[in-house]
């Protein structure tokens, strides 16, 4: 399991960079290098709440409803995506603070500096026993 400080510390570590990456680009049409830096300065506000929405759909994966199943595709699509296949759109089968959950691992999965399995103890084994539990969609169809 990772700790939140030391991807933190990447981040800050990187903005510098970015913000100059930022500042140069010249193109007013494309502010995406800003966009970048914004998402990246936030992450090391907001980090460790993604880092519980995690946990939060984690634990919604054990209870067994049909939010369950959803949660758990869906996780297991970041974890591994050519074993378990999710359509976006399932996304509306989840209540609003659990799909408001999924929206923030989207961004801690969009920071690219630790997979998704590492930021919970024992989360390749997490993981795994969702895809057995949950099955892969060729399993499904």
């Amino acid at each position: 399991m990772i700790n939140s400080e030391e991807v933190k510390q990447k981040i800050n570590k990187s903005l510098a960079f970015k913000k100059a990456i930022a500042e140069q680009s010249s193109d007013a049409s494309d502010n995406s290098a800003e966009l970048s830096y914004k998402f990246f300065e936030n992450a090391v506000i907001e980090m460790d709440e993604w880092i519980d929405s995690l946990k939060m759909l984690i634990d919604l994966t054990k209870v067994g409803t049909g939010g369950s199943r959803v949660a758990a595709q869906f996780l297991c699509n970041i974890y591994n995506a050519n074993r378990v296949k999710f359509n976006p759109r399932e996304l509306h089968n989840l209540s609003f603070n659990y799909w408001n959950d999924a929206m923030n691992v989207l961004k801690l999965d969009r920071l690219n500096y630790v997979e998704i399995h590492k930021y919970i103890e024992n989360g390749r084994n997490v993981f795994e026993e969702m895809i057995v539990k949950y099955g892969t969609n060729e399993e499904n169809e």
